[in-house]
């Protein structure tokens, strides 16, 4: 077998796939950080393409090219930090900051063998610096959905561990604390949750 420089084992990794995320929970199937990224990813397009579509949003305010990238990369900063449940950053008082924190250094460690450039570029990415603030509501809102997608298709499968998550996501309480101000249009005309 041929021996490879650090960059290319870097850039060959498979860390996303290994990277389980609801570790925490009992699940029909487990899904891996790739697989979550990957749907992020196309929900953040698909999301972007309707706002443009539906005439919510310009493309001045939505590229759908860039929330597909940055869906895709997202959480890549898991790949050090394992996935840390949502429920465990709500525990204690102060501790979502230190998780931020805790991410931002991650990022700042991914990549470390590839040329500059890109890693400066991939760590924007990471940190959606070059992102719209509407860019950044479609790849959060993409994120969401995405785990509302996972926590539905496991109640369907009987699975009830997971529905107390799904009548959240779909409660005006969880809403209410996404106020995008395209959201309900485009809740609204595309009847997405």
């Amino acid at each position: 077998m041929r021996e490879l420089s650090e960059f290319a084992k870097q850039f060959l990794s498979r860390a996303t796939s290994h990277v389980t995320r609801w570790h925490h929970r009992h699940a029909a199937w487990k899904e891996s950080l790739a697989e979550h990224h990957a749907l992020t990813g196309r929900m953040a397009y698909e999301v972007g393409c309707l706002l443009i579509d539906l005439g919510i949003c310009t493309t001045s305010e939505v590229i759908p090219e860039k929330v597909l990238v940055a869906g895709v990369y997202h959480d890549e900063h898991e790949t050090v930090t394992g996935d840390i449940p949502t429920s465990a950053k709500r525990l204690i008082p102060g501790m979502r900051e230190v998780i931020e924190r805790w991410d931002r250094t991650a990022t700042q460690m991914l990549w470390g063998d590839y040329p500059e450039q890109l890693q400066e570029r991939l760590r924007r990415i990471v940190r959606q610096s070059a992102l719209t603030e509407v860019e950044k509501q479609v790849v959060h809102y993409s994120d969401a959905l995405s785990a509302y997608s996972y926590a539905r298709d496991q109640v369907l499968m009987g699975n009830e561990y997971f529905k107390h998550i799904v009548e959240f996501t779909e409660s005006e309480e969880y809403l209410a604390g996404l106020d995008y101000p395209w959201l309900s249009e485009l809740r609204e005309a595309a009847g997405l949750p």
